[in-house]
């Protein structure tokens, strides 16, 4: 599960802002 959720935010980072991922990974 941790795994899957590393590999979304890998993709939203190429794609979103750093401050969108942080959102994410909280």
């Amino acid at each position: 599960l941790r795994l899957s959720q590393t590999k979304r935010i890998n993709f939203f980072r190429i794609q979103k802002p750093d401050n969108q991922v942080e959102k994410f990974s909280i």
